[in-house]
């Protein structure tokens, strides 16, 4: 994207599924700035579900994530929960990652498995 001179230059199919299922509240502007920011947070060339979760809310009111079934919800329902906790403990400690396990009452070593499950770098919540 050259307004912010980064390339990225796809993006995955679960991070297409998690945007036709998000419940879009605002309009083509918002979509256009949702992808402006994952772009940013992007971590490699491609934007993964990670990146999008990251700059939007999970959408409870949206049922379309039960379609596939209980399993697949109960999947997504976690991994978005997840993710915004470790998002949670790395805002709260700047990004450090033996703090943030802390708070998270977790392993340092479990909660580097879910940094590494969901793409998420540390060092973008540095201050």
């Amino acid at each position: 994207m050259k307004k912010i001179n980064k390339k990225v230059t796809s993006i995955s199919s679960e991070a297409l599924d998690y945007l036709n299922n998000y419940s879009w509240p605002g309009n083509l502007r918002e979509l256009n700035s949702v992808i402006e920011r994952s772009v940013v947070l992007s971590s490699n060339t491609q934007i993964d579900v990670s990146d999008l979760t990251q700059v939007l809310t999970p959408n409870t009111n949206n049922t379309n994530y039960l379609k596939d079934g209980i399993q697949k919800a109960r999947e997504q329902v976690i991994n978005e929960f997840e993710i915004k906790a470790i998002q949670f403990y790395l805002n709260d400690t700047s990004g450090n990652i033996t703090k943030a396990a802390q708070l998270a009452h977790l392993p340092r070593r479990s909660f580097y498995r879910l940094l590494e499950k969901h793409k998420i770098k540390g060092e973008i919540f540095k201050r």
